[in-house]
């Protein structure tokens, strides 16, 4: 896994696994307000209440309910990034994350989902995905504007593979 990671994230990484504490929370030790402090860091970074609390409330269920989990990295003892992942018996899913990048300048999700890689390899999950990747001609195409393009550069760099997702369809015989 690590021989796929860009070679300009490992340092990043490193440096996130030494100086921030970084936890994985599960159906065995999430609660309230790990959830809480998650929605807090959301809306100072994103400056606006982009979701309902219920929505935040259902993340907490998903993960009681072990179709999710989230990580998250202290410092000082103050949440400075967290991410939620969305599981099933063998795929993973990056759903959110929020950091304070604007008070830390420092890039301090990458060493939080390289934990969340190895929470799922621990657990035997066969798949993680990141998210949508673009082609030059989806970008051109489809006008897909600088931050997503930057997003999807940014997860690009933990490696892997894409591939087609296709449909599948029922066959009646």
């Amino acid at each position: 896994l690590w021989s796929e990671v860009r070679t300009s994230y490992k340092s990043l990484i490193n440096w996130g696994l030494r100086e921030l504490d970084i936890d994985v929370y599960t159906k065995d030790n999430i609660n309230l307000e790990i959830i809480e402090s998650f929605r807090k860091i959301h809306f100072e970074e994103a400056g606006e209440e982009t979701r309902s609390r219920e929505s935040w409330l259902l993340q907490l269920e998903a993960v009681r309910k072990n179709e999710a989990f989230i990580v998250t990295a202290m410092s000082s003892g103050e949440l400075v990034s967290a991410g939620y992942f969305i599981i099933n018996k063998v795929h993973c899913f990056y759903g959110s994350s929020a950091s304070k990048y604007k008070k830390f300048k420092k890039p301090l999700f990458h060493s939080l989902m390289w934990k969340a890689i190895l929470h799922c390899k621990k657990r035997e999950i066969i798949f993680f995905e990141t998210g949508q990747q673009y082609s030059n001609q989806q970008i051109i195409e489809q006008k897909i504007d600088s931050k997503n393009i930057n997003i999807a550069k940014f997860k690009s760099g933990f490696g892997g593979r894409i591939f087609d997702r296709g449909y599948l369809n029922m066959c009646n015989n």
